[in-house]
C-alpha cells in the first residue's frame, strides 16, 4: 500500500488521534479553535436532509453514539444540527 509521505499506519493513527482528542476537548470546553484548526479550506459536509455544504461549517450541535464491540470502540451514529 502506498502511504502519503511514507508515514506508517501507527504514525498516522497517532497524529489523527491527537487531533481528534483536541477537537473533542475543545467542544467540551466550548472552544472552537481546535476544531477549526483541523478543517481544510475545501471541507465538504452533508446535512441530514442530504444537502452538500462546501467550506467551513456553520455552528452545529453534534451528537455521536459509540459502542464497544469485540474490545474496540466504534462510532455507531452521528447527528449534526445547525444552531439558529
Amino acid at each position: 500500500m502506498d502511504m502519503a509521505h511514507n508515514e506508517s499506519i501507527p504514525e498516522m493513527t497517532e497524529a489523527i488521534s491527537a487531533r481528534l482528542v483536541a477537537q473533542w476537548e475543545g467542544w467540551k470546553n466550548q472552544d472552537p479553535a481546535p476544531n477549526n484548526a483541523i478543517i481544510a479550506d475545501d471541507f465538504n459536509s452533508f446535512s441530514p436532509d442530504g444537502s452538500r455544504h462546501v467550506g467551513r461549517p456553520t455552528a452545529l450541535a453534534v451528537g455521536e453514539v459509540w459502542v464497544k464491540r469485540n474490545g474496540q470502540w466504534l462510532i455507531r451514529a452521528f447527528s449534526g444540527t445547525q444552531i439558529k
